[in-house]
C-alpha cells in the first residue's frame, strides 16, 4: 500500500510502493536518457483521483516529443527508438509488467512540449 497526499487529503493506493517507485525511476530515468543534450530539464509528476476508484498519476517532462504513431506501439517489445534502442526498450517493458502485475496501467499521452505517461492506479476503498 502506498499513501499520497493529495493537497490536505490521504489517499491509500493498491500497489506495492517500491515497485511504484520503480516504474517513476525508470520512467524519469528514460526521459534523461533521450535528453541528453539539454543542459537542464523539468519533469512534472501530477497526482489526482479519478471516479472516486482511481489515481491518475501523470509523468511529463519538457523535451524530446513522442510521435503521435510511436505512442500506441511505445509499450511493445520490439518498440525503441533509433537513439537508445536497448535501455529504453527495457525501462518501457519493466514499468509496463510491474503495474500491469500490481492491477495497474500505463500509457503515453499526446503532449506538444515533450513527453507524459499516464499511470492510472487502484485506490483501496
Amino acid at each position: 500500500m502506498l499513501v499520497i497526499a493529495d493537497d490536505l487529503t490521504a489517499i491509500a493506493i493498491a500497489i506495492d510502493p517500491l515497485l511504484i517507485n520503480q516504474s517513476l525511476i525508470n520512467l524519469i530515468n528514460n526521459a534523461v536518457q533521450v535528453n541528453q543534450n539539454l543542459t537542464r530539464m523539468k519533469v512534472i509528476i501530477s497526482v489526482k483521483v479519478v471516479d472516486n476508484n482511481r489515481v491518475s498519476v501523470i509523468v511529463f517532462n519538457e523535451g524530446k516529443i513522442i510521435a503521435e504513431d510511436k505512442q500506441s506501439v511505445i509499450f511493445n517489445l520490439y518498440y525503441s527508438s533509433q537513439e537508445h534502442k536497448k535501455n529504453q526498450r527495457l525501462r518501457f517493458i519493466n514499468c509496463e509488467k510491474i503495474l500491469l502485475d500490481q492491477g495497474a496501467d500505463i500509457c503515453c499521452l499526446a503532449e506538444d512540449k515533450g513527453a507524459a505517461f499516464q499511470i492510472t492506479l487502484p485506490l483501496i476503498t
